[in-house]
């Protein structure tokens, strides 16, 4: 083989071992694209860096440098802002992501009190668009590692809230429950009342009507009284009755 041959030879493995990582990262997982999200309404400098796609990517490659030095110096809001900046004016390159989904993780680790769940949907959102659309490997592996970390605080979350869920239907079933056996007391309590109302009025009316009734003793004692000649006033009735 001449020294030509082994030249073009050197070339095409080189060429081959240069583009051989890109094209199959690229082929396993495509670049990101402009999915439509508004990461910031803050307009493009378009005074300093110009009109046109490329003004809007010289600016989003300088707002990078500042989240990297922001991140660095631990204003994690500011690194935030200019990050969502920055996927707004260039959203397919991952770079931007990255930076965004590091600086939202800071925030989401730094806030105490109970789980932001909305701060929790981004970054898990910027980390799986990395995890599945980035062509870097490491970038990838960063974005697994805490997506699926982010993902298990979400779910026991959503664990939480099921059983605060369970436990309010719970004691809404209890109340209910309480309530219907108070309801079913006191309808028991009223019928009984009732019913010892209805055995007084009873006892009432029999004094009543007894009281009303005539004395026999009394009519017998009127039947036997005499007359003024020493004659039962029954007798002198009979006698009348029978003349």
């Amino acid at each position: 083989m001449n020294n030509k041959n082994q030249l073009l030879v050197v070339l095409a493995l080189a060429t081959t071992s240069v583009h051989a990582i890109p094209v199959y990262a690229d082929a396993i997982s495509p670049r990101i694209k402009n999915n439509g999200n508004v990461y910031s309404k803050e307009p493009a400098n378009t005074s300093y860096y110009g009109t046109g796609v490329g003004g809007r990517a010289v600016e989003a490659m300088n707002l990078r440098f500042e989240v990297e030095r922001l991140l660095e110096d631990g204003e994690i809001d500011l690194a935030v802002s200019k990050g969502k900046k920055a996927c707004q004016l260039d959203p397919g390159d991952p770079t931007c992501h990255v930076l965004l989904a590091r600086a939202l993780t800071r925030k989401f680790y730094g806030k105490d009190g109970p789980v932001d769940e909305k701060l929790l949907k981004e970054c898990l959102a910027e980390w799986k668009l990395i995890w599945f659309h980035d062509s870097d490997q490491w970038e990838q592996m960063e974005a697994k590692q805490e997506a699926r970390r982010m993902m298990k605080i979400a779910k026991n979350l959503q664990k939480k809230k099921d059983e605060e869920a369970k436990e309010r239907l719970a004691t809404k079933l209890e109340l209910a429950k309480h309530k219907q056996v108070a309801s079913t007391t006191g309808k028991t309590e009223a019928t009984a009342t009732a019913g010892k109302t209805g055995t007084a009025a009873t006892a009432d009316n029999a004094v009543s009507a007894t009281a009303e009734q005539p004395n026999n003793s009394d009519e017998e004692k009127v039947a036997d009284t005499k007359s003024e000649d020493g004659v039962p006033i029954a007798s002198k009735k009979k006698r009348f009755v029978l003349f």
